[in-house]
């Protein structure tokens, strides 16, 4: 048992970090007081259930557990967190292994002025996971349960399960410990990957905070979207049996915790920012930005969209705690469409919502090359006659032996004429 001098008389904690579930920390008689883990865990994060203004116990590493951890990471038993939740679509001709957007367990962030499609994106995650067999559940402050369900349905869900695969809550004022007690219930049952929370500038007037007051703001974060985020499943006995078997024959083997669902707080930026000016964080507090413990991204309109009209955004890295992204750099692209192969649903016109990856500096290169060399042969479609040699295009074109050769050969080629 470890102990810590503390100034206070008594005060109680709980360890809300996702592996170190069900470990209670007592202060007694100015001491800190550690109980042993009724198993061994990989990390072990003190946290007050008041505000944190205590001892400073927090984030408290036992040796037993720190050994766990460098173990684990050393033999590669535990690897570095990777986004997993909003699988992005590769553009044709790109052979790289495909990114995710959002990290689970995590706090992550789209932010955009308003009109740019940010809950768009959201749908667009949404419908991914839920294609791949998970949950979703969507906190809602800005819509209503019709407009996010006929945002789904032309998006192509399938009305014979959207309300078992994406579950819908509107609060009416502050999260009490009654509504915590539902939703912690749902969160339990439905286990979402992913949970929306649409939008963070409503939540907090909801809540009764002041988004440009930094205390306020981080309180919100912490009481919300992060304790969304860590909440983890409670594990049952048989399986917790099974694992003490495993840890017997493989000290150092980590359990497959269960993971938090990836939470994604939508916000809004500041008109120069969408513009790509300014800062790349949410409008208000900063605290806003230092609160995501995943990836932020600032959503901006390229081609406005709209019923029937196609259109696309882009997805800008703003911050990723865990540096799969980097800051500045084009992450994604949104693409809204219709969709004129799938047949209408009721009065809904069906659309195409596509979240895909950036191309690489390589695709784009050679994107660029094939669209000059279609400007090119597009000349020698003009010539009157057709050209007949490399010297006839140098003739008539101006252009130099290499240039001349190359085009003439892609322009055959396309022809199906033989080199000569």
């Amino acid at each position: 048992m470890t102990t810590l001098p503390n100034s206070e008389a008594s005060a109680s904690f709980s360890l809300d970090d996702l592996i170190d579930e069900g470990v209670e920390v007592e202060i007694v008689d100015g001491e800190v007081i550690l109980a042993p883990a009724e198993q061994t865990t990989e990390t072990m994060a003190v946290a007050t259930e008041e505000p944190r203004q205590s001892s400073g116990a927090g984030g408290l590493l036992r040796p037993s557990t720190a050994e766990h951890l460098i173990q684990g990471i050393a033999t590669g038993a535990r690897r570095a967190e990777e986004p997993a939740v909003g699988l992005l679509a590769l553009p044709p001709g790109d052979d790289r292994d495909p990114l995710s957007l959002l990290y689970r367990g995590r706090v992550n962030g789209i932010a955009g002025e308003s009109g740019s499609g940010k809950s768009w994106t959201a749908m667009a995650v949404a419908l991914d996971e839920i294609e791949s067999g998970n949950s979703v559940l969507y906190v809602d402050y800005e819509d209503s349960a019709e407009g996010i369900y006929t945002r789904a349905l032309a998006a192509g869900a399938d009305p014979d399960t959207l309300a078992d695969d994406l579950i819908y809550f509107s609060p009416e004022g502050k999260l009490d410990e009654e509504a915590w007690t539902v939703l912690e219930s749902v969160l339990d049952q439905v286990q979402p990957s992913l949970v929306v929370i649409d939008s963070t500038g409503e939540a907090l007037s909801t809540h009764g905070a002041n988004p440009n007051a930094d205390e306020e703001v981080a309180e919100w974060f912490r009481e919300v979207p992060r304790r969304i985020a860590r909440h983890r499943t409670p594990v049952t006995e048989e399986q917790e049996r099974k694992w003490a078997k495993d840890r017997e024959l493989r000290p150092h083997w980590h359990p497959p915790r269960p993971e938090g669902p990836a939470v994604l707080v939508l916000d809004h930026v500041t008109k120069s920012a969408s513009e790509g000016g300014g800062s790349l964080s949410p409008i208000g507090s900063q605290r806003k930005r230092a609160a995501i413990d995943g990836t932020l991204f600032i959503q901006r309109m390229r081609e406005p969209f709209s019923r029937g009209v196609e259109g696309y955004a882009e997805l800008v890295v703003s911050k990723d705690r865990h540096g799969h992204f980097r800051l500045g750099e084009k992450a994604a692209v949104l693409r809204v469409a219709p969709d004129d192969e799938r047949p209408a649903l009721g009065s809904l016109e069906p659309l195409s919502l596509t979240l895909e990856e950036v191309p690489s500096t390589e695709v784009q290169k050679a994107a660029k090359a094939a669209s000059k060399l279609d400007t090119e042969m597009a000349k020698l479609d003009d010539l009157d006659p057709p050209p007949r040699s490399k010297r006839d295009v140098m003739d008539r074109t101006g252009w130099g032996d290499k240039k001349a050769l190359d085009v003439l050969r892609a322009w055959r080629e396309r022809l199906g004429l033989d080199h000569g």
